[in-house]
């Protein structure tokens, strides 16, 4: 039987997935090099995210958890306040306890810096300004890819981690495009001096008719407060995008929407915020996909290329580093002859999206909450119940069991 080895894999994109892909590959000895349009450079303000204790399990495995926990903060609850300060809701997002580690709040330009090192410190490549352009050639042995540049490689394998507007993608699903949610959510940096304080510490989130505000420093005593809005705004294109997020007056007057029906709290955040880290971003999310390889299972997706989700519930991030993590781990045991290539891509595949059609109804039972602009504590007590199974996934446990199965049942090499 002929068994399937992978040294040479291209990762396209320099994100969360890409790059904790990279460094789950070089744990399982296998090369890769790292492929990201955008040149080098500082990254910018990019708004803040949670990790939670199914990411951070994998960052730990990965020897990434101090590294991360050293630029942000422990958190365990994420809470919701109405415009009259009174509790809305708290939706446990961590806990040391429960789960092995509390929730951790981090900028995500922190995050990608941090992995970006991890990169760097294991040497493995990354090619800033190299641009995928197409697949030239796909066999059941490799396949052969083209760059921007006219430049053409072969790899092993190709794994698309270039996100939303994944060109991988449009080579495996050419008619599949995001879908614009009708929103979009505007943000910058004020100070935290500047908001006025309340019995419950920040970082928290505050509901009313006029929408929903979120204030995200990285903890209690970050001197820096991220504030950010979301509204309802029609779609432009790429230009478009491209124009509204440059037009700092613009979007200030975005933020400033419905001011007046805002608490001081809010109102005082809002006048704080610096003009010039103002960004935003549209809200799109990807139907769920018939596949996310292609037919030979030498081209795969993952992270938000595979499944983009609206940014509610702090999970997107966490689902890339859980995809990485267990796409790698399979890879190494596909090479040691643990399992065969297309039975064990198969699992994966089936793995995830199984994973996946559990977090979208999470996420969408947490928007409707959000748009409801209320959450009674005993609906908020059975979320946290019925949070566990999020917190509790341990992908190498999981792995682990289905290489015992793969030889059990005779699909290992």
């Amino acid at each position: 039987m002929t068994v399937d080895i992978f040294n040479n894999v291209a990762i396209v994109g320099a994100g969360i997935a890409g790059l904790t892909l990279a460094v789950v590959l070089k744990q399982q000895n296998i090369h890769c090099t790292v492929y990201e349009s955008c040149l080098e450079g500082p990254l910018l303000f990019s708004g803040p995210l949670t990790l939670t204790p199914n990411g951070l399990r994998v960052a730990d495995a990965l020897g990434l958890y101090e590294r991360l926990r050293s630029q942000g903060s422990d958190s365990r609850h994420a809470t919701n306040l109405s415009i009259d300060y009174k509790l809305i809701g708290r939706r446990e997002i961590g806990n040391l306890e429960k789960y092995g580690y509390d929730a951790l709040r981090i900028y995500r330009h922190s995050t990608i810096e941090a992995l970006v090192q991890a990169v760097h410190d294991l040497e493995i490549p990354i090619r800033y300004g190299r641009k995928f352009s197409h697949v030239v050639s796909e066999s059941d042995h490799g396949v052969t890819i083209a760059f921007a540049d006219g430049e053409q490689d072969m790899f092993d394998l190709v794994v698309g981690a270039d996100g939303l507007h994944s060109k991988v993608r449009q080579h495996l699903l050419p008619d599949v495009k995001p879908t614009y949610t009708g929103r979009i959510a505007v943000a910058a940096l004020a100070s935290s001096s500047a908001v006025p304080s309340t019995d419950y510490p920040l970082p928290f989130s505050v509901s009313g008719k006029a929408g929903h505000v979120i204030l995200c420093p990285n903890g209690p005593d970050d001197p820096i407060c991220p504030v950010a809005t979301g509204c309802l705004f029609d779609e432009l294109d790429r230009e478009g995008w491209e124009r509204l997020g440059a037009d700092k007056d613009r979007l200030r007057s975005i933020m400033r929407q419905n001011y007046d029906q805002w608490n001081q709290l809010v109102q005082s955040a809002i006048d704080a915020a610096d003009e010039d880290t103002l960004l935003m971003w549209p809200f799109y999310f990807i139907s769920p996909l018939p596949t996310w390889r292609s037919k030979t299972g030498r081209i795969v997706i993952l992270g938000d290329a595979a499944h983009a989700l609206p940014p509610i519930g702090a999970l997107g991030a966490n689902l890339a580093l859980e995809d990485a993590h267990s796409l790698g781990l399979l890879l190494g045991g596909v090479n040691q002859g643990k399992a065969q290539w297309a039975a064990g891509l198969s699992w994966w595949e089936q793995y995830r999206r199984a994973r996946l059609e559990k977090v979208t109804s999470l996420t969408d039972e947490l928007a409707k909450k959000r748009q409801q602009g209320s959450e009674s504590s005993q609906l908020a007590a059975q979320l946290n119940t019925e949070d566990a199974w999020v917190f509790e996934l341990d992908v190498a446990r999981d792995i682990g069991q289905f290489f015992r199965s793969a030889h059990k049942y005779g699909i290992s090499t």
